[in-house]
C-alpha cells in the first residue's frame, strides 16, 4: 500500500509473514513490522481492519517500550 504502489492486501500478507519469520520473541524489528501493519490495516477504512489495526499498534508500542529500542519508539510515532 501507499508508495510502494502495492495492494494493500499485498502489502498485509508480506507483513504478516515477515512477523511469522522474526517470531514472537519483544525485539525492535517485530515491533516496527507491527506498526508497519498497523498503518496497512488502517488505511484500509474497513472498520474491522482498523479495529485490528488498534490493537496491533497497541502491541507494537507495548513491544518497542520493551525493547528499549529509541527507534523503534520513534518508528511508532510516524505512524
Amino acid at each position: 500500500g501507499g508508495a510502494s504502489g502495492m495492494p494493500r492486501d499485498a502489502t498485509q500478507r508480506l507483513l504478516d509473514e515477515a512477523l511469522a519469520l522474526v517470531g514472537p520473541a519483544p525485539t525492535a524489528t517485530r515491533a516496527r513490522l507491527l506498526a508497519s501493519l498497523a498503518r496497512e490495516l488502517h488505511h484500509t477504512w474497513d472498520p474491522d481492519q482498523v479495529e485490528r489495526a488498534r490493537r496491533v499498534a497497541l502491541h507494537a508500542v507495548e513491544l518497542a517500550r520493551t525493547a528499549a529500542d529509541p527507534r523503534a519508539t520513534a518508528f511508532w510515532h510516524d505512524f
